[in-house]
């Protein structure tokens, strides 16, 4: 019976999360909404769950181990017993397979953040790519009004004989042109929007802009320093150090005896009997001659980790610069694109009056409306790809963990 209420209530919980998403929409709510419902964290968080088992289990070694055993003897008599073992000290051997356990379990913790904050990095390249597309398809809808205008114009004074029809011509071929870039352009538009639900696996409103404070990073030093600290690779490297090196000291104790508290309880016979005792036990498997073999090669494993760390960490430091450096060029190119589109304004305006002075042609006045809406979205390209760049940053140091929930 519970069951069956419990199924609705659940369903209809589901179904009011993913209207929020489509409710509230931005950036914000397409991270947490990829982190909440793509596949590939279901999947990390099931290896997760599987290592905290693990870790259960090997905790398991500290509590006693029953054992019992029946005999049927020639003699027609009955034995049996039920013995109890627990562990007083082991040396090292149940806590040695605990701690490295634990570790394996941070381990699995630091590789579900990365791929957290890979799915995060993808999303929000994706939204803002997205962005980019849909501030690209407002240049191409202004243009294609803009040579409707200047068709309708031309049109008018090819009425009044004051225009050829190889200049109406020219501007119906030009509107044709902007009509297909706009056209172009909504398509890629709805590439970029399956690519973004493809992450995100709810609809999510992507017509809000990104918050600029989402985009803003402190200055280049402590940014190569939170890489560094913050990148979840790193981390996840850094912490199968710590495995190998409680692998190397479980290696080490291997050969330890393990002190028990043992006791007995024969029945089936003819009297019961019960026993206690205090006993040490070992096992030298080889005459030990494998134990120093077993410790140089977990030793190996300490230091492959510790240069796989290193090697890493060199990784981030050149792709944190070479984001850095996009980044920075891409800020300068808006600058100089800023300018170039209030130039070639100004030009086409002014071509627009000399035209109707006779001292400018019509094509030069269509193709510096080209020119214009081609510039116009350079810059858009670039603010898209600047953006890009500094979410790709802004993930990579940690600064969007917020944002997304986590």
């Amino acid at each position: 019976m519970r069951k069956r209420i419990l199924l609705p209530f659940l369903l209809f919980f589901f179904f009011l999360c993913a209207e929020s998403f489509a409710a509230e929409g931005g950036l914000q709510e397409a991270l947490r909404a990829a982190l909440m419902y793509h596949p590939a964290i279901k999947g990390q968080m099931a290896q997760l769950t599987a290592q905290g088992y693990t870790v259960k289990t090997a905790k398991s070694d500290r509590y006693p181990t029953l054992s019992g055993e029946v005999q049927a003897r020639d003699d027609d008599k009955q034995y049996g017993a039920l013995v109890v073992r627990q562990p007083l000290w082991a040396f090292g051997k149940i806590d040695y397979p605990i701690d490295r356990e634990r570790s394996r379990l941070e381990a699995q913790q630091l590789a579900l953040l990365q791929v957290q904050r890979n799915l995060m990095e993808e999303t929000a390249a994706a939204y803002a790519q997205l962005q980019g597309i849909r501030e690209q398809l407002t240049v191409a809808e202004e243009n294609v009004v803009e040579h409707q205008r200047l068709y309708q114009r031309i049109e008018h004074r090819r009425t009044g004989l004051l225009a050829s029809e190889a200049d109406v011509q020219l501007a119906r071929s030009r509107l044709i042109q902007a009509q297909v870039q706009r056209d172009q352009i909504i398509a890629e538009m709805q590439v970029a929007g399956d690519e973004t639900l493809s992450l995100t696996q709810v609809p999510v409103d992507t017509s809000t802009a990104i918050d600029p404070a989402l985009t803003a990073l402190p200055d280049r030093a402590t940014i190569r320093r939170l890489a560094l600290e913050e990148h979840a690779d790193i981390l996840y490297k850094q912490k199968l150090i710590d495995v190998a090196r409680h692998t190397v000291s479980i290696q080490k104790v291997a050969s330890t005896p393990t002190l028990y508290a043992r006791g007995e309880w024969d029945f089936l016979d003819y009297k019961d009997d019960t026993r206690a005792s205090i006993t040490l036990e070992g096992q030298l498997d080889g005459a030990g001659m494998g134990i120093f073999s077993r410790v140089k090669a977990a030793s190996s494993q300490v230091d492959a980790a510790r240069r796989e760390w290193q090697s890493t960490r060199n990784d981030v430091n050149l792709r944190i610069g070479n984001l850095l450096t996009n980044l920075d060029l891409q800020s300068r190119l808006q600058t100089s694109r800023e300018v170039a589109v209030a130039a070639v304004r100004e030009t086409r305006n002014s071509y627009m009056r000399q035209y109707d002075t006779g001292r400018k042609s019509w094509l030069e006045v269509l193709n510096m409306q080209q020119e214009l809406t081609g510039q116009r979205l350079e810059l858009v390209k670039v603010d898209s790809n600047r953006r890009i760049y500094a979410l790709r940053i802004a993930v990579l140091i940690g600064q969007l963990d917020t944002a997304a929930g986590l």
